[in-house]
């Protein structure tokens, strides 16, 4: 085979890889069940949340416009964005999917599988859960009805005060309604288990303080107690019905983290003996 038909092939090759990555296009088929789609995702950074008119955005207007996803995009205080996504459903038949995030104050979702865009639904961690499309507590997630083929969802990301830092670890995710209902539906089943192991630590140190005197266990005890309220503090579910927030910045839970981290010190102190 020459070099010129070499080329071609990996010319070809390029304009492929090239073409979905920049369409940022998510394939559904059998045995599907989630992505997590952020990383892959296209974004267009604004400057302010009218800056670009959303009837504009979502007629494809601005399309030219995105860019492959960038952290620096979302990072800091304040931030207003606009995530470009298109789920191909290779199905031959109609499906239900999820799209959700812990992040955002307030994100407005656009979805079109014809030449119209109709508002699907409004979320975000300042609309009450009462108000959500899919109402649970501290995420935010869409439900989409897909059509067989290319559905386009643009949706509009809106953070007035609520810094982006790397403690929020779960990004934007796609996924079907099993792993949806057996994921974050309900808090996950090992919250519950820690709780449960951690409320025993506590009882148990706690009475062997009062029967004995030990500083040592009342040390240990106030550790549990307050690595307890750290820990839930990244559980959406628990943090916003707590803090109202999940960011580790903040003083309530950073106060549990710090707390925490003292009890632990003095306890390690007391058992050592350290003054001996």
């Amino acid at each position: 085979m020459s070099m010129k038909y070499i080329k071609h092939i990996f010319s070809f090759i390029f304009v492929i890889f090239f073409f979905q990555i920049s369409n940022a296009q998510f394939t559904i088929n059998n045995g599907w069940d989630h992505i997590f789609i952020e990383d892959q995702s296209q974004i267009l950074n604004m400057q302010s949340e009218s800056h670009l008119s959303d009837v504009d955005v979502i007629k494809g207007n601005f399309d030219k416009d995105f860019k492959p996803f960038d952290l620096s995009f979302i990072s800091g205080k304040e931030s207003y964005n606009w995530f470009k996504i298109e789920i191909n459903n290779l199905l031959d038949k109609p499906l239900d999917v999820y799209l959700g995030t812990n992040r955002f104050e307030k994100i407005v979702s656009y979805q079109s599988n014809d030449s119209s865009a109709i508002i699907s639904q409004i979320s975000g961690s300042l609309i009450p859960k009462s108000e959500k499309p899919v109402p649970i507590e501290g995420l935010s997630f869409f439900k989409y009805h897909l059509n067989p083929g290319i559905t386009k969802v643009y949706i509009k990301t809106i953070n007035t005060n609520a810094p982006i830092t790397p403690q929020f670890s779960f990004p934007l995710i796609l996924c079907d309604e099993v792993f949806f209902q057996n994921n974050y539906q309900k808090t996950s089943d090992y919250t519950f288990l820690f709780l449960g192991a951690i409320g025993i630590m506590f009882l148990y140190n706690f009475i062997l303080f009062i029967v004995t005197g030990q500083k040592s266990f009342l040390y240990y005890s106030g550790y549990v107690f307050f690595v307890s309220l750290f820990v839930l503090g990244l559980v959406p579910q628990f943090a916003f019905k707590m803090y109202g927030h999940m960011d580790i910045n903040k003083f309530p839970i950073s106060s549990a983290g710090t707390m925490s981290s003292i009890f632990y010190i003095l306890f390690g102190m007391e058992i050592m003996e350290v003054k001996k």
